[in-house]
């Protein structure tokens, strides 16, 4: 378990993940509404973290809560990322689908792994 002494540090990383994965895409979206999918995902990630007891997994979870949450976003973006160049837009439906396998699935997977 990782575990850091200095919570500034935790909280500089906070807000930045907060910064880079929710408040950016929120204010390049033209409109953002709040559906019971996306809902269902936050308790779903509150509901992890507080199983997991650690704030902790909030971090790792925005990744994919910004995918279901903005997914026209993420669909549109082209560019350099740490590896490969992409230059084709992705369909926002697809953004979705990788959001909700990263919140649900992976984490059952990796409970199902670590449990044997």
């Amino acid at each position: 378990m990782i575990q850091i002494d200095n919570p500034w540090a935790l909280f500089v990383v906070f807000v930045f993940c907060v910064a880079g994965l929710v408040i950016y895409p929120f204010m390049m979206t033209e409109r953002f509404r709040f559906t019971s999918a996306k809902i269902v995902a936050i308790v779903i990630a509150v509901g992890i973290s507080i199983y997991s007891g650690t704030f902790a997994f909030v971090l790792v979870l925005l990744w994919p809560l910004s995918f279901i949450g903005f997914p026209e976003y993420w669909g549109n973006y082209t560019g350099f990322i740490h590896g490969p160049f992409i230059d084709k837009k992705s369909p926002p439906i697809v953004v979705s689908m990788m959001g909700w396998f990263f919140l649900v699935v992976f984490p059952l997977l990796l409970m199902l792994i670590t449990s044997r």
